[in-house]
């Protein structure tokens, strides 16, 4: 619901939503083809976007990249461990355990990849963020029905977009119900009472949904979602240069770092 609010209230708001998502997409290219000191420059770029020129809280956005390096950081492990026979050890492992004729050892090359997966991950994630935190989901669809996206995945979006809120909202009031009764007290209680949540939780969302298939029939639809948006869009001369000279100055390092320069 945050990221919501800041989406309508960050400073790049008045830019057309078009050029944001242009923008995004284009460093996102150049993430997942760029090498990994191209992809920091870019997180940290984007990241001056979001915070400075957009306005977000900081501490929001550092809690954001946290909760994303916490899901990548547990699949570190399966990239930088592997276990082996003791002797077939490559010569070029960085660290190893003995455990009886087994080794458990840190591969050099098993590093690299983490490095690489690591950075692109978090730069990915960056320009994701922008999206998010400037823009609105409505002009998101916009501009998504703009670029041919089929109308039944732009509808399908805007339902699962709706049924965020409904199901946050029907599961805080049923464990608020659940807390009032005296849930929660214990952890074989807490089981017990999590299960009843879920199946209470899924009547009350079919519930909604038949009350929104009513509502829309009655509102005459006819396959189609409409979103309209009264916002003003004024396009910026100073963000637009600053965009394409930087996008011109990482591009120009990926083919340089690359050896096509």
């Amino acid at each position: 619901m945050q990221i919501d609010t800041l989406a309508y209230g960050n400073r790049l708001r008045h830019l057309p939503p078009g050029q944001k998502v242009l923008f995004a997409c284009v460093l996102l290219v150049l993430v997942l083809a760029g090498q990994p000191l191209v992809q920091w420059s870019i997180t940290a770029w984007i990241s001056l976007w979001i915070v400075a020129y957009a306005n977000i809280p900081f501490s929001f956005y550092a809690k954001m990249v946290a909760v994303a390096s916490l899901f990548l950081f547990a699949s570190l492990p399966a990239l930088l461990i592997e276990i082996t026979a003791a002797s077939h050890l490559p010569a070029n492992s960085l660290y190893a355990i003995h455990v009886s004729a087994w080794a458990v050892y840190l591969s050099k090359a098993g590093l690299e990849k983490a490095v690489i997966l690591f950075s692109r991950s978090i730069a990915s994630f960056a320009c994701l963020s922008f999206i998010l935190l400037t823009v609105p989901f409505a002009e998101m669809m916009q501009v998504l029905k703009r670029l041919r996206v089929p109308t039944l995945i732009c509808e399908l979006l805007m339902v699962m977009y709706r049924f965020v809120f409904v199901i946050w909202e029907a599961a805080a009031q049923l464990y608020v119900g659940q807390q009032a009764r005296g849930g929660y007290n214990g952890i074989r209680a807490g089981l017990k009472d999590a299960g009843m949540l879920v199946r209470m939780l899924f009547v009350r969302t079919m519930q909604r949904y038949r009350q929104l298939s009513i509502g829309l029939a009655a509102r005459g639809f006819q396959g189609d979602l409409r979103v309209l948006s009264l916002t003003h869009y004024k396009r910026s001369a100073r963000h637009e240069a600053e965009a394409v000279l930087g996008i011109v100055l990482l591009a120009g390092m990926e083919l340089w770092m690359g050896g096509y320069l």
